[in-house]
């Protein structure tokens, strides 16, 4: 096995390595400044049906598909697509998939987000329980 050499690496770690410099440091400043902060729902049609109490949350909630929501409810459970997966009796890439095709139709950036819009919209409207056939 092979010994690396002991020196001023090993002491300060990964900071010795920065060396950047001051223009790439405003660079990034610049970019990092234009760049809007996302808040913890994030933003886009999910907020949007968040906000307004105009159905929209409902009519997110009704464009899914029945798989989409059966999964939409696994996710306000908390589990993660191997569980999913496994309660669905599906692969976990097919788990994914219905994950981020959901995420992608509610425009939520998160699971928190699409289980929001879930939560909005039981609230909005009576909303079925999606456990049910």
């Amino acid at each position: 096995m092979r010994q690396w050499p002991r020196g001023r690496n090993d002491r300060q770690g990964a900071a010795s390595f920065s060396t950047r410099s001051p223009a790439a440091t405003a660079t990034r400043a610049s970019y990092l400044s234009s760049v809007p902060t996302p808040n913890a729902l994030g933003g886009g049609i999910a907020l949007s049906a968040l906000s307004s109490g105009n159905g929209s949350a409902t009519a997110l909630v009704a464009s899914l598909t029945a798989r989409e929501r059966e999964v939409l409810a696994l996710l306000a459970e908390g589990l993660c697509n191997r569980a999913i997966a496994e309660r669905l009796v599906i692969a976990e890439p097919t788990a994914k998939c219905h994950v981020e095709h959901l995420l992608h139709k509610l425009g939520a950036p998160n699971r928190a987000a699409a289980v929001a819009v879930l939560y909005s919209a039981r609230t909005e409207a009576s909303v079925p329980d999606l456990h049910a056939p």
